[in-house]
This record gives C-alpha cells, structure tokens and sequence, in this order.
C-alpha cells in the first residue's frame, strides 16, 4: 500500500494488476458495463512495521 493524496474514502488500484479484485460477472445493472468504479474494499492491519520505499 502507497499513501497518495486522494479523498478520504477511496482507494486507487492500477491495471490491469487489480482486475483479478472485480468478478467477471459484476456488473452495474443499469448500463450493464463492468462495475470497476464502485467495488467495496476492506483494508486490515498485518503488521505495525512501517517500511520506508
């Protein structure tokens, strides 16, 4: 995880990297289009060590 400066709230995610966290079938059911823009994300604590990149 990188600290960007974006609204509190969101995540970003690179791709194609981060197309295997959206099923294939999940999809917005008004236009029918892949839901990339709103796929809920839960962040957890794995360690308490901070590296610097």
């Amino acid at each position: 995880m990188v600290a960007y400066n974006i609204a509190p709230g969101t995540v970003g995610a690179y791709y194609p990297e981060a197309n295997v966290l959206v099923p294939l079938d999940y999809l917005d059911k008004d236009s029918g289009t892949p839901s990339y823009k709103s796929v809920p994300v839960r962040i957890t604590l794995r360690s308490k060590e901070i590296r610097m990149l």
